[in-house]
Protein backbone atom coordinates (compact mmCIF):
# COMPACT_ATOMS: atom_id res chain seq x y z
CA UNK A 1 0.00 0.00 0.00
CA UNK A 2 1.19 3.50 -0.83
CA UNK A 3 -0.88 5.22 1.85
CA UNK A 4 -2.45 7.58 -0.67
CA UNK A 5 -4.31 10.44 1.03
CA UNK A 6 -6.41 13.27 -0.46
CA UNK A 7 -7.47 16.33 1.56
CA UNK A 8 -9.63 19.34 0.73
CA UNK A 9 -9.08 22.76 2.30
CA UNK A 10 -10.67 26.20 1.84
CA UNK A 11 -9.06 27.03 -1.49
CA UNK A 12 -7.03 23.98 -2.52
CA UNK A 13 -6.89 20.20 -2.52
CA UNK A 14 -3.76 18.19 -1.89
CA UNK A 15 -2.61 14.61 -1.85
CA UNK A 16 0.38 12.83 -0.43
CA UNK A 17 1.91 9.38 0.04
CA UNK A 18 3.20 7.74 3.19
CA UNK A 19 5.16 5.08 1.32
CA UNK A 20 8.93 5.15 1.99
CA UNK A 21 10.77 7.11 -0.72
CA UNK A 22 7.51 8.66 -1.97
CA UNK A 23 6.53 10.38 1.24
CA UNK A 24 8.24 13.62 0.12
CA UNK A 25 6.22 13.86 -3.11
CA UNK A 26 3.16 16.09 -3.16
CA UNK A 27 0.41 17.31 -5.44
CA UNK A 28 -1.72 20.42 -5.04
CA UNK A 29 -4.55 22.03 -6.99
CA UNK A 30 -6.28 25.35 -6.41
CA UNK A 31 -10.07 25.30 -6.15
CA UNK A 32 -12.79 27.60 -7.50
CA UNK A 33 -12.74 29.53 -4.21
CA UNK A 34 -9.10 30.53 -4.84
CA UNK A 35 -10.15 32.47 -7.92
CA UNK A 36 -8.74 32.46 -11.44
CA UNK A 37 -5.06 31.47 -11.52
CA UNK A 38 -4.62 32.78 -15.08
CA UNK A 39 -3.77 30.96 -18.30
CA UNK A 40 -1.03 28.32 -18.21
CA UNK A 41 2.21 30.36 -18.17
CA UNK A 42 0.69 33.55 -16.71
CA UNK A 43 2.40 35.07 -13.66
CA UNK A 44 -0.45 36.95 -12.00
CA UNK A 45 -0.58 38.65 -8.61
CA UNK A 46 -3.35 36.27 -7.54
CA UNK A 47 -1.23 33.27 -8.47
CA UNK A 48 1.79 34.67 -6.63
CA UNK A 49 -0.30 35.32 -3.50
CA UNK A 50 -1.81 31.84 -3.57
CA UNK A 51 1.65 30.29 -3.90
CA UNK A 52 3.01 32.36 -1.01
CA UNK A 53 0.16 31.09 1.17
CA UNK A 54 1.38 27.59 0.35
CA UNK A 55 4.96 28.52 1.27
CA UNK A 56 6.17 28.58 -2.35
CA UNK A 57 8.08 31.17 -4.37
CA UNK A 58 6.60 31.93 -7.79
CA UNK A 59 10.15 32.01 -9.21
CA UNK A 60 10.47 28.28 -8.46
CA UNK A 61 7.35 27.52 -10.51
CA UNK A 62 7.74 26.13 -14.02
CA UNK A 63 4.72 26.18 -16.32
CA UNK A 64 4.34 25.87 -20.09
CA UNK A 65 2.25 27.54 -22.78
CA UNK A 66 -0.47 24.92 -23.05
CA UNK A 67 -1.73 24.09 -26.53
CA UNK A 68 -3.90 20.98 -25.97
CA UNK A 69 -1.18 18.78 -27.45
CA UNK A 70 1.09 15.94 -26.35
CA UNK A 71 4.49 17.59 -25.90
CA UNK A 72 6.32 17.39 -22.56
CA UNK A 73 9.48 19.24 -21.53
CA UNK A 74 12.14 19.13 -18.83
CA UNK A 75 11.21 21.71 -16.18
CA UNK A 76 14.89 22.57 -15.70
CA UNK A 77 15.42 23.39 -19.39
CA UNK A 78 13.96 26.92 -19.32
CA UNK A 79 13.44 29.96 -17.10
CA UNK A 80 10.25 31.91 -16.28
CA UNK A 81 9.38 34.18 -19.18
CA UNK A 82 10.78 31.72 -21.74
CA UNK A 83 8.12 29.03 -21.43
CA UNK A 84 7.91 26.58 -24.35
CA UNK A 85 4.66 25.41 -25.92
CA UNK A 86 3.79 22.05 -24.36
CA UNK A 87 1.24 20.37 -22.10
CA UNK A 88 3.39 18.62 -19.57
CA UNK A 89 6.60 18.76 -17.57
CA UNK A 90 8.94 16.31 -15.88
CA UNK A 91 11.55 17.11 -13.25
CA UNK A 92 14.41 15.74 -11.13
CA UNK A 93 15.23 19.02 -9.32
CA UNK A 94 13.49 19.36 -5.94
CA UNK A 95 13.98 23.15 -5.98
CA UNK A 96 11.47 23.45 -8.84
CA UNK A 97 7.68 23.05 -8.85
CA UNK A 98 5.91 21.89 -12.03
CA UNK A 99 2.50 23.35 -12.83
CA UNK A 100 -0.34 23.19 -15.35
CA UNK A 101 -3.70 24.93 -15.40
CA UNK A 102 -6.97 23.05 -15.84
CA UNK A 103 -10.72 23.68 -15.97
CA UNK A 104 -12.42 20.42 -17.03
CA UNK A 105 -9.26 18.93 -18.57
CA UNK A 106 -7.52 16.40 -16.35
CA UNK A 107 -4.28 16.98 -14.45
CA UNK A 108 -2.30 13.75 -14.25
CA UNK A 109 0.59 13.44 -11.81
CA UNK A 110 3.21 10.69 -12.21
CA UNK A 111 5.98 9.80 -9.76
CA UNK A 112 8.83 7.29 -9.82
CA UNK A 113 8.62 5.13 -6.71
CA UNK A 114 12.36 5.49 -6.11
CA UNK A 115 11.83 9.24 -5.61
CA UNK A 116 14.13 10.37 -8.41
CA UNK A 117 11.71 11.90 -10.92
CA UNK A 118 8.17 13.20 -11.25
CA UNK A 119 5.94 15.16 -13.60
CA UNK A 120 2.51 16.49 -14.44
CA UNK A 121 0.43 16.86 -17.62
CA UNK A 122 -2.68 18.70 -18.81
CA UNK A 123 -4.82 16.08 -20.54
CA UNK A 124 -8.04 17.01 -22.35
CA UNK A 125 -9.75 14.98 -25.05
CA UNK A 126 -7.34 16.27 -27.71
CA UNK A 127 -4.30 15.52 -25.57
CA UNK A 128 -5.35 12.17 -24.14
CA UNK A 129 -2.31 9.95 -24.43
CA UNK A 130 0.13 12.54 -23.08
CA UNK A 131 0.10 10.81 -19.68
CA UNK A 132 1.52 7.71 -21.33
CA UNK A 133 4.26 9.80 -22.93
CA UNK A 134 5.16 11.25 -19.52
CA UNK A 135 5.22 7.78 -17.96
CA UNK A 136 7.58 6.56 -20.70
CA UNK A 137 9.83 9.60 -20.31
CA UNK A 138 10.37 8.86 -16.61
CA UNK A 139 12.21 5.67 -17.56
CA UNK A 140 12.06 2.13 -16.25
CA UNK A 141 11.11 1.20 -12.73
CA UNK A 142 7.92 1.33 -10.70
CA UNK A 143 5.77 4.43 -11.08
CA UNK A 144 2.58 5.77 -9.52
CA UNK A 145 0.01 8.01 -11.21
CA UNK A 146 -2.75 10.19 -9.79
CA UNK A 147 -5.70 11.15 -12.00
CA UNK A 148 -7.03 14.49 -10.83
CA UNK A 149 -10.49 16.04 -10.94
CA UNK A 150 -11.85 16.68 -14.44
CA UNK A 151 -15.15 16.75 -16.25
CA UNK A 152 -16.47 13.21 -15.90
CA UNK A 153 -18.75 10.99 -17.92
CA UNK A 154 -21.76 12.29 -16.01
CA UNK A 155 -21.36 15.64 -17.81
CA UNK A 156 -18.98 15.32 -20.77
CA UNK A 157 -21.45 14.94 -23.62
CA UNK A 158 -19.94 14.95 -27.12
CA UNK A 159 -21.13 14.43 -30.68
CA UNK A 160 -21.19 11.00 -32.30
CA UNK A 161 -18.10 11.57 -34.43
CA UNK A 162 -15.93 12.54 -31.47
CA UNK A 163 -17.28 9.67 -29.39
CA UNK A 164 -16.46 7.07 -32.05
CA UNK A 165 -13.00 8.54 -32.62
CA UNK A 166 -12.23 8.53 -28.89
CA UNK A 167 -13.46 4.95 -28.50
CA UNK A 168 -11.32 3.85 -31.46
CA UNK A 169 -8.23 5.38 -29.85
CA UNK A 170 -8.79 4.52 -26.19
CA UNK A 171 -11.29 1.66 -26.05
CA UNK A 172 -15.03 1.31 -25.69
CA UNK A 173 -14.82 1.81 -21.92
CA UNK A 174 -13.71 5.41 -22.56
CA UNK A 175 -17.14 6.31 -23.95
CA UNK A 176 -20.48 5.99 -22.17
CA UNK A 177 -23.59 5.73 -24.33
CA UNK A 178 -26.95 6.82 -22.90
CA UNK A 179 -30.35 7.41 -24.41
CA UNK A 180 -29.61 11.12 -24.78
CA UNK A 181 -26.14 10.78 -26.33
CA UNK A 182 -22.48 9.92 -25.87
CA UNK A 183 -20.25 10.93 -22.95
CA UNK A 184 -16.44 10.74 -22.71
CA UNK A 185 -14.76 9.12 -19.71
CA UNK A 186 -11.32 10.76 -19.48
CA UNK A 187 -10.53 8.89 -16.28
CA UNK A 188 -11.16 5.48 -17.89
CA UNK A 189 -9.04 6.37 -20.92
CA UNK A 190 -6.10 7.56 -18.83
CA UNK A 191 -6.34 4.73 -16.32
CA UNK A 192 -6.26 2.17 -19.14
CA UNK A 193 -3.22 3.59 -20.91
CA UNK A 194 -1.28 3.91 -17.64
CA UNK A 195 -2.19 0.50 -16.26
CA UNK A 196 -1.10 -1.01 -19.59
CA UNK A 197 2.34 0.40 -18.78
CA UNK A 198 2.33 -1.20 -15.33
CA UNK A 199 1.67 1.92 -13.27
CA UNK A 200 -0.28 1.94 -10.02
CA UNK A 201 -3.10 4.43 -10.60
CA UNK A 202 -5.06 6.42 -8.01
CA UNK A 203 -8.02 8.65 -8.84
CA UNK A 204 -9.41 11.78 -7.20
CA UNK A 205 -13.00 10.97 -8.08
CA UNK A 206 -14.61 14.35 -8.70
CA UNK A 207 -16.31 16.02 -11.67
CA UNK A 208 -15.26 19.63 -12.24
CA UNK A 209 -18.48 20.40 -14.10
CA UNK A 210 -21.09 19.39 -11.53
CA UNK A 211 -18.99 19.72 -8.35
CA UNK A 212 -19.07 23.41 -7.44
CA UNK A 213 -15.73 23.24 -5.62
CA UNK A 214 -13.99 23.35 -9.00
CA UNK A 215 -13.65 25.70 -11.94
CA UNK A 216 -15.25 24.46 -15.15
CA UNK A 217 -15.20 25.76 -18.70
CA UNK A 218 -18.38 23.88 -19.55
CA UNK A 219 -20.27 25.13 -16.50
CA UNK A 220 -18.94 28.70 -16.35
CA UNK A 221 -18.54 29.57 -20.02
CA UNK A 222 -15.83 31.80 -21.56
CA UNK A 223 -14.96 33.55 -18.26
CA UNK A 224 -14.09 30.29 -16.53
CA UNK A 225 -11.81 29.76 -13.54
CA UNK A 226 -8.36 28.38 -14.33
CA UNK A 227 -7.15 26.11 -11.53
CA UNK A 228 -3.42 25.63 -10.94
CA UNK A 229 -2.21 22.05 -10.40
CA UNK A 230 1.27 21.58 -8.93
CA UNK A 231 3.70 18.70 -8.65
CA UNK A 232 6.89 18.57 -6.61
CA UNK A 233 9.10 16.99 -4.00
CA UNK A 234 9.67 18.53 -0.60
Amino acid sequence: MHGFCVEFFDDFMSFSFSYDSMRNFYGLMSLYSAGDMGKSASFTDKRALWLRKRGMDILSLRCVRQVHGKEIVDASSFFPGREPSADGLFCTDASLVCGVTVADCMPVWIFREDGTAWGIVHSGWKGTGIAGILADSLGDGKKVAVLGPSIRSCCYEVDTERAWSFAADFGEEAVVEREDGFYLDLAAANRSLLEERGLTVYTVDACTCCDMRFGSYRREGPDFTHMLALCGRA
